[in-house]
């Protein structure tokens, strides 16, 4: 499954410098990226996000969305975006990527899925 680079923006301003400075730029450290392909990808999302995937049909397009079943104790965000029916990306609001890589790996058995831990990617916030 191969990407092509593209300008994501995330409608959750996550820290105060963003917030208050112009033309500034913050590295955010607790969002992971997740590449999820396949031809069950959107029945897999469907089932476990509480937004309605079905939204977006516009490569590049996104939404923010909660997730149904990771753990009661962890209200955990993601941002999700559309590249195909069978391709995904998700921006995942995390302090612990590696307990979120391995729930989500696991739906690999079940779905005819792909997961892809993206560490050669990171998140920026920027202003300006």
């Amino acid at each position: 499954m191969a990407f092509q680079p593209k300008l994501f923006a995330s409608h959750l301003l996550d820290h105060h410098t963003v917030l208050t400075q112009q033309n500034s730029t913050s590295y955010v450290a607790n969002k992971w990226v997740f590449d999820i392909g396949g031809s069950a990808v959107l029945p897999f999302l469907r089932q476990i996000l509480v937004a309605n995937v079905a939204k977006l049909t516009t490569p590049g397009m996104g939404l923010q969305s909660k997730i149904n079943g990771f753990s009661a104790n962890q209200n955990m965000t993601l941002d999700v975006y559309y590249f195909s029916e069978s391709a995904f990306r998700l921006v995942v609001n995390t302090s612990d990527p590696l307990i979120f890589a391995n729930w989500l790996t696991q739906f690999e058995t079940y779905f005819d899925i792909d997961v892809i831990a993206r560490d050669d990617l990171a998140v920026l916030s920027v202003q300006g």
